[in-house]
């Protein structure tokens, strides 16, 4: 089962849900219908995510 976190906004709520085995961040979800999934590199770190309409609404940059 996954691990839910709740955390407070501005606007409302949000629900961020991790893998219980690995600790990465697998979906989030808010009060105002907002819901997104992680999308990882190849050692967990999050590159982006992916709204329920399958478009990249997010991405993250790395430095060495």
């Amino acid at each position: 089962m996954p691990v839910i976190e709740q955390v407070g906004l501005k606007e409302g709520t949000a629900y961020i849900d991790y893998d219980p085995t690995a600790g990465q961040p697998l979906s989030i979800r808010t009060t105002n219908g907002y819901e997104a999934y992680y999308i990882v590199d190849g050692i967990g770190n999050p590159v982006q995510f992916i709204n329920q309409s399958t478009v990249q609404s997010t991405v993250y940059e790395y430095d060495p």
